[in-house]
């Protein structure tokens, strides 16, 4: 059973393990061989009474501690991250010669933000075990949380790219290579993504592009990751249609229409998702026969292709979506139906607020000194839910066009964005919406990000503005650095459009 989860046959070691338990059933370390098949298969409830199972057999069993914690360590509810803490604790305790433990204990305390107790966790498991991969790649994760890249790469270099075999600890090292500037060797490791235990499954695809001439060939350009990336990963799309003999774009079905009127030369499609075993799925049997492709890729691939250098990226930049023109002046007609002054789109969060999420998203009550600037109008582009009740109930004078559904009516987001004069919001789809129309966009992030390259812009897109601070930093001195751009902004705006 260990051997076949270890190898991906998670179903087999089911079998097995269960096997195991009935010819076997005081041996504590069947029921974590059964967890670790149904956690591999995306089953976290079964898996955690598995290794509860294993421990009411044996309290001494770390590693059910272990594996019982890191399931619940990133929960929403509070009682199972609680018990994650005590089971953690309890391993580190019990294997105070075992780095496992120790590690696993540091990433929870890294996702509570607990970031210099977290790295003297990881540093004990480095001390009991030098090359120990998880606790280095820990180590890095605290060095980006303090704003240091440099160090972050130095970390999780220690075992990427030639010791570690570990898909995500890879794509982590890659993120911090980039953000110092490293691109060659850090798109190399961020590819490492596509290997993750969580990555889409594609069934029925050709060979993966390589990079190599495109001439004469057929290519499925595949979704990935949010609809904010797919936003984003286009940026790139052009190059590959002027290469390829034909490019078929797979999409989430919010963005059909965008994308078809934006990449006109393209067979846009909406993705076929499913599910195997809490593993996302997506098929390709909604290609026409006639358009089978001949290699395909991952949308973000395509930066590791045209996005490789400061160069290359800037001198690719351009505003790639394309609005539709009725809905461009229906908006029109709104904004200036408000009145005269500029028009200041605004968004505070994102529509999923995970614990890890939420430290890089200010909310409202943080943004709220940008939104008491005079002379301008601002309009409320947040999407997601509870927000309008916030925003009323904040007092804030934002407008907000009830009939846009700023969730799931990207086209009508898109036209609207396309009319602002500045949007301000953090990290999210707006970001890219507003760099695909060419509109001026302030982001609020935490640095360091890898999309800059190691500079203090965004190489690529030229209207993109940051406004940043460290993770472990309150949002204060970026609102306030915000606010003072933004009320120099405001005069300026004023004296260029006289009444």
């Amino acid at each position: 059973a260990r051997i076949q989860t270890l190898t991906g046959r998670a179903e087999s070691a089911l079998r097995s393990g269960r096997k195991a338990a009935i010819l076997h059933p005081g041996g504590g370390e069947n029921p974590v061989l059964i967890g670790n098949a149904f956690r591999t298969l995306g089953a976290q409830e079964p898996a955690a009474r598995a290794y509860t199972q294993a421990l009411m057999i044996d309290r001494g069993r770390i590693e059910a501690w272990v594996k019982r914690g890191a399931l619940h360590a990133w929960s929403e509810d509070d009682v199972r991250s609680k018990r994650a803490s005590q089971d953690l604790m309890r391993a580190a305790c019990l294997g105070p010669d075992r780095a496992d433990p120790s590690a696993f204990l540091g990433f929870w305390l890294l996702a509570l933000q607990r970031f210099l107790d977290a790295d003297r966790w990881f540093k004990r498991a480095i001390m009991i075990e030098p090359g120990h991969m998880v606790a280095h790649s820990g180590r890095a994760e605290v060095a980006m949380a303090q704003g240091d890249a440099k160090s972050a790469a130095r970390h999780s270099g220690r075992v990427s790219p030639n010791k570690s075999t570990d898909p995500h600890i890879r794509f982590r090292h890659g993120i911090h290579l980039l953000a110092n500037g490293e691109t060659e060797e850090g798109w190399s490791e961020y590819d490492f993504i596509y290997r993750k235990g969580d990555a889409v499954l594609r069934a029925g695809l050709p060979g993966r592009w390589d990079g190599t001439d495109l001439r004469g060939k057929r290519l499925l350009v595949c979704a990935e990751q949010g609809v904010g990336d797919e936003l984003l990963f286009t940026a790139h799309l052009r190059e590959a249609v002027r290469g390829a003999d034909k490019v078929i774009l797979e999409c989430d079905a919010r963005v059909v229409s965008l994308f078809q009127r934006s990449f006109p030369e393209t067979w846009v499609h909406s993705y076929k998702r499913g599910n195997l075993n809490g593993r996302p799925v997506q098929k390709y049997d909604w290609i026409p026969r006639d358009l089978r492709p001949d290699v395909f890729v991952e949308a973000g691939r395509l930066f590791a292709q045209y996005h490789r250098s400061v160069a290359e990226a800037d001198a690719g930049a351009h505003a790639w979506l394309q609005p539709d023109p009725a809905r461009v002046e229906e908006m029109r007609s709104w904004l200036d139906r408000l009145g005269p002054g500029p028009k200041i789109g605004v968004a505070w969060q994102s529509m999923k607020m995970t614990p890890l999420r939420r430290p890089h998203y200010p909310g409202l009550s943080k943004l709220g000194p940008l939104l008491t600037e005079p002379g301008a109008r601002f309009v409320a582009l947040q999407y997601g839910t509870g927000w309008r009740a916030e925003l009323k109930e904040s007092g804030h004078e934002v407008e907000v066009l009830d009939e846009l559904d700023t969730t799931d009516d990207l086209e009508g987001v898109t036209a609207l964005v396309s009319q602002l004069d500045l949007i301000i919001a953090p990290s999210s789809t707006l970001v890219w919406i507003a760099c695909g129309t060419g509109r001026p966009m302030w982001m609020l992030y935490n640095h360091p990000i890898f999309l800059n390259l190691g500079l203090d812009r965004f190489p690529g897109f030229p209207t993109l503005r940051g406004f940043s601070k460290p993770l472990l930093e309150p949002w204060d001195d970026a609102v306030d650095q915000t606010r003072a751009a933004l009320h120099a902004w405001i005069q300026d705006w004023h004296r260029e459009n006289p009444i």
